[in-house]
């Protein structure tokens, strides 16, 4: 599935993002006799693809038919002020003018913290498993490791993978992915 990408100049934020989502599965839902398949679904992300999956699944899941979700080296903690604050040469500048411009406003603690998966999962949410590279230049590894502890601490079905790798993977390593997800 594909969804527009953040943009002020088009006034598409996280909401209109989600909308893209719950619109894309609401598609295959309403042609599931055309497509032969099941109602029941897994999403995965890389990057911020990662991220919306994620968030999406624990907060979004309107037709309550995402069963697992995965993420490949993406954001959990959006609301992560040294993350925010932070400028990346690999992203040509601060971290937050990104984010600034996927929430559609500056900083706000509650705002971006709504938008975090970390702060929207609970003992109830769904099977999870992640990967990240541990020198990932782009979205801090300690960002996956806080997950995977608090999805051991809600006792949430999950599995966490980290490999010696930069914001994407090898071929074994994406070998790797494949055979767990």
């Amino acid at each position: 599935m594909n969804y527009r990408l953040a943009s002020n100049t088009n006034n598409i934020h996280h909401t209109e993002i989600m909308d893209d989502i719950n619109k894309a599965i609401g598609n295959v839902l309403d042609n599931l006799g055309d497509y032969h398949i099941s109602s029941k679904m897994g999403i995965i992300g890389a990057s911020a693809g990662g991220q919306l999956a994620m968030i999406y699944a624990y907060k979004y899941n309107d037709h309550n038919n995402i069963n697992c979700v995965a993420s490949l080296f993406g954001p959990t903690i959006i609301n992560d002020w040294a993350w925010y604050s932070s400028t990346n040469i690999w992203l040509g500048g601060k971290v937050g003018d990104i984010l600034t411009e996927y929430v559609g406003q500056a900083w706000d603690g509650d705002v971006y913290e709504s938008i975090s998966p970390y702060w929207n999962i609970s003992s109830t949410s769904q099977p999870t498993i992640l990967f990240h590279g541990n020198i990932d230049p782009i979205v801090p590894v300690y960002q996956s490791q806080w997950m995977n502890g608090k999805l051991n601490t809600l006792n949430v079905t999950h599995e966490y993978h980290e490999y010696f790798a930069l914001h994407g993977f090898d071929n074994t390593q994406s070998e790797d992915v494949i055979k767990n997800w």
